[in-house]
């Protein structure tokens, strides 16, 4: 798909980087009507982070801007899954 936008999310999805993630994913949002995440790398995940994930997918789903995953790590499906939100990220 040609008309998309990549955003890597480095390699923590928590607490600490979810300040400097918040802007990164609203210019995503303001650029193209496809956003594709990549998260291979993430090694560190909390609830913060998934929060910030799931309310911006809802945003997106909202603007009918399709989000996709790239290469979730073990590590975010992992800490995903138990916080149940797996099915509400997209990946079930």
């Amino acid at each position: 798909m040609a008309n998309k936008t990549t955003l890597n999310l480095g390699s923590a999805l928590d607490i600490v980087h979810v300040g400097d993630l918040k802007p990164r994913l609203t210019t995503a949002l303001e650029k193209k009507p496809h956003v594709v995440l990549i998260a291979d790398k993430i090694e560190r995940a909390d609830t913060a982070g998934v929060q910030l994930i799931y309310s911006f997918m809802q945003y997106a789903k909202e603007k009918d801007i399709a989000v996709t995953w790239q290469k979730p790590s073990d590590k975010l499906l992992e800490t995903v899954s138990k916080l149940g939100m797996s099915e509400a990220l997209g990946f079930v």
